[in-house]
């Protein structure tokens, strides 16, 4: 029954241990007990862990720089952005081409049902022309994507 309020704290993973566990367990292990009573919580248990150990720092996210990743990739080395909830580079993307003299050589879409041959389509002759192809809403098109990565390769 004393783990019961940690059920049913809606920020278990801030909650005290009850009795002796809180003093006995490291934190490595409270993270254990975290996981088998709140499962859905362990990923900002895991977060007060890395913070607690390495900084807050680790868990921020570092402001995004197009300019800079552009720098970093080569006709090899595309730029691919693996978003999380609540971002959304495509502002910053759109205004990119146009500050790079590239507005002309870039197309953009949205994947999705049967979008795939014609991404494939904008990427071929975006390769040819040194254009650039920005593909959204990946997520949608999760059988294309070997495709893509075969393409990539």
């Amino acid at each position: 029954m004393e783990f019961k309020k940690i059920f049913d704290s809606t920020e278990p993973q801030n909650e005290p241990l009850p009795g002796e566990w809180d003093t006995k367990l490291n934190t490595f292990q409270k993270l254990i007990v975290i996981k088998s009573i709140r499962s859905d919580k362990i990923t900002l248990a895991v977060q007060n862990f890395v913070v607690e150990h390495l900084g807050q720092p680790f868990v921020e996210p570092p402001v995004f720089n197009l300019q800079k990743s552009y720098k970093d990739s080569s006709i090899t080395t595309p730029l691919i952005f693996v978003l999380s909830k609540g971002s959304d580079p495509v502002a910053s993307f759109e205004r990119f081409p146009e500050e790079s003299n590239m507005a002309k050589k870039c197309e953009k879409i949205s994947l999705g049902r049967g979008q795939g041959p014609k991404a494939e389509t904008m990427i071929n002759e975006n390769l040819n022309r040194g254009g650039w192809v920005l593909l959204m809403n990946c997520h949608l098109s999760v059988s294309w994507m070997p495709k893509l990565e075969a393409i990539v390769e």
